[in-house]
């Protein structure tokens, strides 16, 4: 019953922010796809939660991307199969933040599901896998970085012991 309820939450929400989508829309394609040809390309990992183009929570990175003069790639789960091709047609990469890792990776406190998402975790991990190969420049972002940690063998450590009392925060 939750998880009907959270969904129809998410829907809401989606829904209330269409106009939003609809209003940045011109400057979501001016940054992601602006001087594609002769502009640094950095891939940026994406989650599996919404279809790309309604991804527009990412516009700052990609703005950031933009202003520095390159241009965001984007790499989502469905992007496995060819990743290795994506990340030698990239100069660096970018794991933003967003939902918890899943504490089996990491030993740690479990949480709702809802808090986690297993199919970005391994696209993210598959990328810093193929990332010691390719040596690109990487910036983790809060989650990026704490993955970077789990994907080298490191442990995470829970601040709230109480994980019942945990918020959604993605």
């Amino acid at each position: 019953m939750g998880s009907l309820i959270h969904q129809a939450v998410i829907f809401l929400l989606a829904i209330a922010g269409l106009p939003v989508i609809v209003a940045l829309l011109p400057m979501i394609m001016l940054f992601r796809l602006g001087n594609y040809r002769n502009s640094i390309k950095i891939a940026v990992a994406v989650s599996n939660r919404w279809p790309y183009y309604l991804q527009y929570l990412r516009l700052p990175y990609d703005f950031a991307i933009w202003r520095a003069g390159g241009v965001p790639i984007t790499v989502g789960p469905s992007d496995l199969p060819r990743l290795k091709q994506i990340l030698n047609d990239v100069s660096g990469i970018v794991l933003t933040g967003g939902q918890d890792i899943d504490p089996q990776l990491h030993d740690g406190i479990p949480t709702e599901t809802a808090l986690f998402n297993s199919v970005r975790d391994q696209l993210e991990l598959e990328i810093l896998r193929l990332n010691r190969e390719f040596d690109l420049p990487l910036l983790g972002i809060c989650r990026g970085s704490q993955l970077l940690v789990v994907s080298r063998g490191g442990k995470l450590e829970s601040h709230d012991h109480h994980w019942e009392k945990l918020k959604r925060h993605n």
